[in-house]
């Protein structure tokens, strides 16, 4: 079938997408990836992580997955990767499915936002592994199940991670595109996906989206936090 690549968001990494992509089998490939930066790709502190930069590496990714077109996913920052690779090259990406994608100017601000903005540290990633806990709490509404083991190793790794992410959360959101105005008109088939109670990027970002986007469709999942292809994979797959 047609290739779907899926881009996970700020923070996370191609395991976000394993329960959806496993839901999804018969529909075609599915690549799911580390972005450098994150996962067990690479972690250089050298590299430009603006959203212009990471989508300047998706050409060499896709020509290196021998992916000439296909269907693009992305969550969150990843959704915001995905739409912005539409828009410069619409010959490559089959079909967009933005689950809560990041840089809508006019959502109104949410808890996330307005705590970064309050301290200048993002709550997305924590400093010490009793941080991560709250991380959760911030990102899910209804949290899928995580044994204590997972979740420790989780939180030994953001840990590990912080000094990067933090810059890389910086200079995101110091030049975070107005993705709205940006994709203004772009005519590739989208579907984006919302959760209702997203404390991480507001749900309000939702429908201007919609409207700059002449073939999306929006579906907005109630109970729902910023993750829903994990909060609900099942309902995810089946909107897809």
């Amino acid at each position: 079938g047609e290739p779907l690549l899926v881009l996970h968001g700020f923070g996370a990494d191609k395991d976000h997408f394993a329960i959806v992509a496993a839901l999804l089998r018969g529909t075609g490939r599915i690549v799911a990836i580390d972005l450098p930066g994150f996962g067990d790709s690479s972690k250089r502190d050298d590299l430009p992580y603006s959203i212009a930069a990471q989508v300047a590496r998706l050409p060499a990714i896709l020509d290196a997955l021998e992916l000439p077109r296909a269907h693009l996913g992305g969550s969150s920052m990843g959704g915001a990767l995905a739409l912005e690779f539409a828009r410069q090259y619409p010959d490559r990406v089959q079909s967009l499915w933005l689950l809560a994608p990041a840089g809508v100017s006019a959502a109104s601000e949410s808890e996330m936002t307005r705590r970064y903005r309050s301290t200048g540290t993002s709550p997305l990633i924590a400093q010490k592994p009793e941080q991560f806990e709250q991380v959760l709490q911030l990102v899910f509404s209804r949290r899928p199940p995580l044994p204590y083991s997972v979740k420790h190793e989780l939180a030994l790794a953001a840990v590990r991670d912080y000094p990067l992410h933090a810059q890389i959360f910086h200079e995101m959101s110091a030049t975070m595109p107005a993705l709205e105005q940006a994709a203004q008109g772009l005519a590739t088939p989208t579907l984006i996906v919302w959760g209702e109670e997203d404390r991480v990027l507001d749900v309000s970002g939702a429908a201007p989206l919609q409207r700059a986007l002449p073939n999306a469709t929006l579906i907005v999942m109630p109970g729902i936090g910023h993750l829903p292809m994990l909060e609900d994979p099942l309902q995810a797959a089946r909107d897809y």
